[in-house]
């Protein structure tokens, strides 16, 4: 579980052949000629489509692009283009041909993330579209789906038009969501197509999708069928999943504009009215942000304590453990150490979690309390889920036993 206080071009004549990686087209005329040449070759289409202020694009060519296990890969499946997407005064007649040459297939692309990466067949027709990969073994796997029909993001688009099959549009919704494709349409089949509609499933279904933000057809379906999904997943789910997407829209607004031009008591009141069981506290969330943002802890945890008593009913166990256990992490003071440690139990009366746990134990042993932190940090290992988590916890309790700083 992460700690957080709420908080392309074809390169010029650039090859990656001196070491073996992927070879991209240098000299491209147009996409007849690609076709053509994919033809002759029996090979796909891999187009790199990235800008040049786009920092993942730039590790992906230097950390998967430049190796030889991706060029065996790519070379040998595919005719790679590399397409820079923004324009630039040092474009050469290379990027700028080959932006020209895709300038046809924008609409049908839809590229909303950089990088993304799509496949073509050798006729020229997009099968597959995927975004991110941090290193060789992962953007390979993500080609490799390219090149099979029952894995194609857009072959499967293609196949739901002719089916319900459930199994199949909740992948579609899964490969939407990743590439930033609007998954509305495929949400309404999902509602429709479902007998048995309220049930925990479906609503954590949903809820993966909320990302979308309060104009997306996830969150309103959820809020417009709010007493129905309550009775279903409980008031403190249903709530704080929403109250996400809400606090989300706020913290943009509030990063878009400066603070003082910001009037919160009238944030608070319109929210309160369009969502009242949950935007008071949305609002009253992300109003400390700034201090998070300035790593001004101390005002960030006062305006978060306000938060928790002015809306008792709407403080969660997550944020209740990412506050203490970043008390943990920075504070000394023992009357806020104990103030997080009874935060700490809150959240695991919520759920107990071995993160939960680790931030419990943890504290107990910064406030003297050795034994009672022993116990509670051997159970959090206990429910460690990866071994990312038992690796940190293990690490905890060895320092504990031995009298050693948790903490830096």
């Amino acid at each position: 579980m992460k700690r957080l206080i709420p908080l392309f071009l074809v390169f010029p004549v650039f090859v990656f052949s001196q070491n073996g990686g992927v070879v991209f087209e240098k000299k491209i005329s147009n996409w007849s000629a690609v076709i053509t040449k994919a033809t002759k070759e029996n090979k796909y289409i891999f187009v790199d489509c990235y800008t040049t202020w786009c920092k993942p694009c730039k590790e992906i060519k230097t950390k998967v692009f430049s190796f030889k296990k991706a060029g065996n890969f790519f070379n040998k499946h595919f005719i790679n283009i590399a397409l820079q997407i923004d324009a630039t005064k040092k474009d050469n007649s290379n990027i700028v041909a080959v932006r020209n040459m895709f300038k046809h297939l924008k609409d049908s692309c839809k590229i909303n993330y950089y990088p993304t990466f799509l496949i073509f067949t050798n006729t020229g027709k997009l099968v597959h579209k995927f975004t991110r990969g941090e290193n060789p073994n992962d953007i390979i796997g993500r080609a490799k789906e390219g090149l099979q029909k029952s894995e194609q993001y857009y072959t499967l688009v293609e196949k739901l038009k002719m089916t319900q099959d459930r199994k199949l549009l909740e992948t579609v919704c899964a490969k939407a969501f990743e590439v930033g494709d609007s998954i509305d349409n495929y949400l309404k089949l999902y509602i429709e197509n479902n007998p048995v509609l309220f049930t925990k499933a479906n609503g954590y279904f949903l809820i993966k999708y909320l990302d979308g933000g309060i104009e997306s057809f996830a969150f309103k379906y959820l809020y417009n069928n709010y007493n129905k999904w309550k009775g279903v997943l409980g008031e403190e789910k249903i709530n704080e999943n929403l109250e996400n997407s809400v606090a989300g829209v706020i913290s943009t607004y509030s990063l878009l504009n400066n603070d003082k031009n910001i009037n919160w008591d009238s944030l608070i009141t319109e929210y309160d009215k369009r969502f009242p069981e949950f935007g008071k506290s949305a609002v009253l969330k992300v109003k400390p942000e700034k201090y998070s943002r300035n790593n001004d802890l101390e005002n960030y945890i006062k305006g978060m304590q306000y938060a928790f008593k002015q809306v008792p009913k709407n403080v969660y166990a997550d944020e209740l453990d990412n506050i203490s256990h970043a008390i943990f992490e920075n504070i000394n003071d023992k009357e806020l150490l104990n103030q997080a440690l009874n935060w700490s139990k809150m959240s695991l009366e919520k759920e107990e979690l071995g993160a939960y746990l680790d931030t419990y134990a943890n504290l107990l042993y910064k406030l003297g309390k050795k034994d009672e932190a022993i116990e509670a940090e051997t159970r959090a290992l206990s429910k460690a889920t990866n071994d990312d988590e038992k690796k940190s916890y293990q690490a905890a309790l060895n320092k504990m036993k031995k009298g050693e700083k948790t903490w830096k």
